[in-house]
């Protein structure tokens, strides 16, 4: 093996301990999904599906409680008026006070087929169903459950089709697809087989780390990943969010990530920094005095 590669694995070994931040911390995908098809739609709604450029910040914690509010009101797997409901309660809480965020209709995947809506070009419809409607039409044999159906299907080896049907969803697209699944393979220990760069997602970050290490990975990143993690001997989807992880939260600037990237041992310690850092702030938080004003 040439020295190169030597350092990329060890880097790649790096970024697969660095999930485990992203894991403890970060992640919103858990047990409770498998066992409540709400709570799976729940998650995600909220960690996944509005995990796109430009979004506002309220729509994922809007549409977490409009699930579980709709869900108290009716049933959201066999009242066929609940895509809509559901999706009137996500407007008419995002008009409330202190929120100037329009709901997004093209891109909402909480937004129903055929929802009229004005765009630059004149009046338009919505061509795509809703997650709610795709769960009710499709997910039956699952319980209606969207995180056990996408890990089954990873089970099965369908891979290419549980991406494509993600994708089917107003809103959805391919590199949040591939977040979801990964997410969903690697929360539950999924051995996927064949298709796996398809649980890579490929962000600015991701990007830039790969090209760093090898520039042959320009514009098979998510390929690339998933050759080198085997070669390696880590687990591609733990990487992939490690590289998410360190570029974002930890380096945080292209100089620093270059800098890093270019000596394991400046990494090492950019991310022993980082962990220092979030122990001292849980320690400060559990160490808070009260708070007592002057008579």
């Amino acid at each position: 093996m040439s020295t190169e590669s030597m350092v990329i694995h060890e880097q790649l070994r790096l970024f697969q301990a660095v999930a485990s931040l992203y894991r403890a911390g970060i992640m919103v995908l858990n047990e409770k999904a498998l066992e409540n098809p709400v709570q799976g739609l729940s998650q995600f709604l909220y960690g996944y599906a509005f995990e796109r450029q430009g979004r506002s910040p309220a729509y994922a914690p809007i549409a977490r409680d409009v699930i579980k509010t709709t869900a108290a009101t009716c049933s959201l797997w066999y009242d066929e008026g609940a895509p809509q409901k559901a999706w009137e309660l996500f407007c008419s809480t995002l008009k409330e006070p202190r929120s100037d965020a329009e709901p997004n209709f093209k891109n909402n995947p909480l937004c129903p087929k055929n929802q009229p809506y004005k765009a630059k070009g004149g009046p338009r419809k919505t061509s795509q169903p809703s997650v709610l409607q795709f769960v009710q039409q499709k997910l039956k044999e699952f319980d209606y459950n969207i995180v056990a159906w996408a890990r089954r299907m990873l089970l099965d080896g369908q891979v290419c089709t549980v991406h494509s049907d993600l994708c089917s969803i107003n809103g959805i697209g391919p590199k949040i697809a591939s977040f979801f699944l990964r997410d969903v393979g690697w929360c539950f220990g999924v051995q996927v087989v064949c298709r796996r760069d398809l649980l890579q997602p490929v962000d600015v970050w991701v990007e830039r780390t790969t090209r760093q290490l090898d520039p042959a990975a320009r514009g098979r990143e998510a390929v690339w990943i998933v050759q080198e993690s085997q070669r390696a001997g880590v687990l591609p989807e733990a990487v992939n969010a490690g590289l998410w992880y360190f570029g974002a939260l930890i380096a945080g600037s292209e100089f620093q990530l270059f800098q890093a990237l270019n000596s394991p041992q400046h990494a090492r310690r950019l991310v022993d920094e980082h962990v220092a850092g979030l122990r001292k702030q849980a320690d400060a938080w559990g160490q808070e005095e009260p708070f007592h004003a002057e008579p």
